[in-house]
């Protein structure tokens, strides 16, 4: 495959027909039925590639695949308002998961604590019925098991209030370590579409970014 015309380098007059009208297939025999790989440096409007992949198909190759280094961008703006957004929403998403899992430890943790209360008020049953109602003599024994009744409620209460303050922590510190690191990645993001650097393999957006 040759360049048989010289383009412009006006991205405005690199169209796929100026481009497919400058390129010819000399030898269509190594072609065809076989499976083609384009190589481009950077990819601008695409239009050459696009050509190109035409142009073999057209020639009888059985597929052709293409690996560009990279992109232009043409508004950074636009881009950076995007992933800014992307990365509002993302967030929304997680913090929303990070709340559902808060919401079901609170739950389970509730109802483990609704369990020990009625343990507590069996108890207390229990107690009293060993004891005559009717006794004056026993009048201070009832009052000492309610009594110990409620400080052992009290005390769960304690128990379940500091429990689901730590569960709320732990929530906390999950949704501030989710910021950090996409608050990172978006920050590398913005390098990256500047010119600046290159996205790091570990970025979480390069998925969203191929897509």
């Amino acid at each position: 495959m040759t360049s048989i015309s010289k383009q412009s380098q006006s991205s405005e007059k690199r169209t796929k027909k100026r481009h497919k009208d400058s390129i010819k297939i000399y030898n269509q025999s190594i072609i065809k039925d076989q499976k083609i790989i384009l190589l481009d440096d950077v990819l601008t409007t695409g239009n050459t590639v696009k050509a190109c992949q035409e142009l073999l198909l057209e020639a009888g190759a059985k597929e052709v695949k293409v690996i560009v280094l990279g992109k232009t961008i043409r508004n950074v703006d636009y881009y950076c308002d995007w992933v800014e957004e992307y990365y509002k929403n993302l967030l929304l998403i997680v913090e929303k998961e990070i709340n559902k899992e808060r919401d079901r430890q609170w739950k389970e943790l509730s109802d483990t604590y609704q369990i020990k209360h009625r343990e507590i008020d069996e108890w207390a049953d229990n107690e009293h019925q060993q004891l005559d109602y009717f006794d004056p003599a026993d009048d201070y024994e009832h009052y000492y098991i309610v009594q110990e009744a409620k400080k052992k409620h009290n005390w769960l209460d304690y128990e379940e209030e500091n429990e689901a303050a730590y569960i709320d922590r732990e929530a906390e510190k999950i949704k501030d370590g989710a910021a950090e690191i996409y608050m990172r990645s978006k920050d590398e993001i913005y390098d990256a579409i500047n010119g600046y650097s290159c996205l790091s393999p570990s970025n979480p957006f390069i998925k969203l970014l191929l897509n």
